[in-house]
C-alpha cells in the first residue's frame, strides 16, 4: 500500500479523477468540471433624493432590463416615495419574467432609506445569495459650505 496508483474515471459527471497515493501523502487532479455559477443575475438599485432606478444584469454585466420611477410616470417628488418603490418592484417582478426564482446579488446605492423594505419584497420572488451596499459617505475631504443666515 506504500506505492500504489488508483485511477477513476467517471463520465456522467465529466469529471476524470487521478488519485495517485505515495506513502501518506495524497496528490487528486481534477480535469474537464463543470462548474457551476451560484447567481444568474444582479439587481442594481439607485435611490436618491429625486429618483428611484432599478436595473438588471447579468452575472458579467451585461445590461437585460430596467425600471424608473419616471417610467411609470410620477413626476417631482412622487419619485421617491414609499409607494412609488413598491410600484416599480411589482413592475419589475410581474414584467420580467425570467428573474423568477433565480438566484441574484441585490446591489444598492445612494441613499438608504427604503432598502429593508426592498429586500423583504424581493426575498418573496427572489433567491438573494448577497447584499452589496456601494453608499457615498462623507470621508471628511471637502469643506462644506457656508450656513445661510436667518
Amino acid at each position: 500500500m506504500l506505492f500504489s496508483k488508483f485511477n477513476y474515471k467517471i463520465n456522467e459527471n465529466k469529471l476524470s479523477l487521478t488519485k495517485i497515493i505515495t506513502g501518506d501523502k495524497y496528490h487528486i487532479e481534477n480535469n474537464n468540471f463543470n462548474k457551476k455559477s451560484l447567481i444568474k443575475y444582479m439587481l442594481n438599485i439607485n435611490l436618491s433624493n429625486s429618483n428611484s432606478i432599478f436595473s438588471v444584469t447579468d452575472k458579467n454585466g451585461n445590461f437585460k432590463a430596467h425600471y424608473t420611477s419616471g417610467l411609470l410616470g410620477y413626476k417631482g417628488s412622487q419619485k421617491n416615495k414609499k409607494y412609488t418603490i413598491i410600484n416599480i418592484l411589482k413592475n419589475l417582478i410581474y414584467n420580467f419574467k425570467f428573474l423568477k426564482k433565480e438566484s441574484v446579488i441585490v446591489k444598492y446605492k445612494g441613499i438608504r432609506r427604503y432598502n429593508k423594505l426592498i429586500t423583504k419584497k424581493l426575498k418573496e420572488y427572489l433567491i438573494i445569495k448577497a447584499i452589496s451596499y456601494d453608499n457615498v459617505m462623507p470621508h471628511n475631504g471637502c469643506r462644506p459650505r457656508k450656513k445661510k443666515r436667518k
